[in-house]
């Protein structure tokens, strides 16, 4: 059995490379490139092997919204200490989930960590 949580958070970024003319990055990363950036509302979903009692699932519930909530309302590249040298894409989001999760005390066996901006864009890592 599989137990899943998603948590939806809002934050603000922007894609560039430091070392690039501004018309460089704009060329380059279009509509995700600005001065300031521009904000999504995400939705994060971690699944993992099943805890098992309630007080186990509700524990693992509150968990994954506490990560999700630490990125809520804040600009990705400049208040997130592991997006200040790389892009916040939903990769690497994906990525920051995993390596958050894995942190945790006693989490039970991954299955999936994804990470989508909208609807129709996202990125997934899924685990045997």
């Amino acid at each position: 059995m599989i137990f899943s949580v998603k948590a939806e958070f809002s934050a603000a970024h922007l894609y560039h490379h430091p070392q690039w003319t501004p018309e460089k990055n704009q060329r380059t990363f279009g509509a995700c490139y600005s001065r300031w950036g521009h904000g999504h509302n995400y939705t994060v979903e971690i699944a993992c092997e099943d805890p098992g009692n309630f007080q186990s699932r509700k524990s693992l519930q509150n968990l994954i919204r506490g990560l999700a909530s630490e990125l809520d309302n804040k600009h990705l590249n400049y208040d997130i200490a592991e997006f200040k040298q790389q892009n916040p894409t939903t990769e690497n989001l994906v990525r920051y989930f995993e390596q958050k999760f894995l942190g945790l005390p006693q989490t039970p066996r991954l299955r999936f960590v994804k990470v989508y901006e909208k609807e129709s864009l996202g990125s997934e890592i899924h685990y045997e």
